[in-house]
């Protein structure tokens, strides 16, 4: 965060605690620390029960905003953090389009649509909408391998036929996105939409699939390391790219590569 606006009341041995501080130091932001010796019976004090009426660590106050419970205090920093990056985007739109006349209705456009964007991912309402209908989508989905089985006579079959096509690239980078994003399970499990789920593990075996998820590993590499080098000085990246270097190799690409072991 731009402002150091966060203090945390917390005490450093509690389990709970110790969620909410890794979620701050995560996310790079600056905090104030009041640490609360619960041992000493200090989230009993009056001064901290007139903040949480239940006396539990940990507590974090945004100015005047009090969050309690280490999940949502983990959730309201993970918010605070990407509305103030939307909000970077949005002013440097804003003086890209008065500082190039000739792209002004461009960046302006862009302007509105990152705006629009935005103010959707932060209704919680409109959030539930898009998932319930991604959930209507894979049931049509289903509905249409379905149909392609049964007129395949026994043939490989894949989205609208024996032919893998166009239909299938939009539907094989779209399965690809939703497990990347750890919502297969929702939306297309063995139990849930069979057809679904066998249709990743077979678009798994295809070459092209393979090379293109290949390609997506990279990318967290390159995001990484802009990351280290936007954050830390200089002599310090080589050393941080290694170790995320092994980091990655070791969980990120248990991410892409659950694309094809499931």
């Amino acid at each position: 965060m731009s402002d150091n606006t966060f203090t945390l009341y917390y005490f450093q041995a509690s389990y709970y605690s110790q969620k909410a501080v890794l979620a701050l130091f995560e996310k790079g932001c600056p905090f104030n620390r009041k640490i609360i010796n619960i041992q000493n019976g200090e989230q009993r004090t009056p001064e901290y029960m007139k903040m949480n009426p239940q006396g539990l660590v940990p507590l974090l106050k945004d100015g005047e905003k009090i969050v309690v419970e280490s999940e949502k205090i983990i959730d309201y920093v993970d918010g605070q953090v990407k509305s103030e990056k939307m909000q970077k985007n949005i002013a440097s739109l804003e003086e890209d389009a008065q500082k190039y006349p000739d792209l002004h209705d461009s960046y302006i456009a862009k302007y509105q649509k990152t705006k629009k964007f935005y103010e959707d991912t932060i209704n919680k309402e409109n959030v539930i909408e898009h998932l319930e209908d991604t959930e209507h989508r894979c049931e049509y989905l289903e509905e249409c391998l379905r149909r392609s089985k049964e007129s395949s006579a026994g043939k490989e079959y894949w989205l609208t036929g024996t032919q893998f096509n166009a239909a299938d690239i939009l539907l094989a980078v779209f399965m690809d996105r939703i497990v990347l994003l750890g919502l297969e399970d929702r939306y297309f499990c063995k139990t849930k939409r069979p057809l679904l789920y066998d249709y990743l593990q077979r678009i798994g075996q295809r070459k092209s699939v393979q090379m293109l998820r290949a390609d997506v590993k990279t990318a967290f590499t390159m995001i990484m390391w802009n990351a280290a080098k936007a954050s830390v000085p200089y002599v310090v990246v080589i050393g941080l790219a290694i170790g995320a270097g092994v980091w990655l190799m070791k969980n990120k690409s248990r991410v892409i590569d659950a694309f094809v072991e499931k």
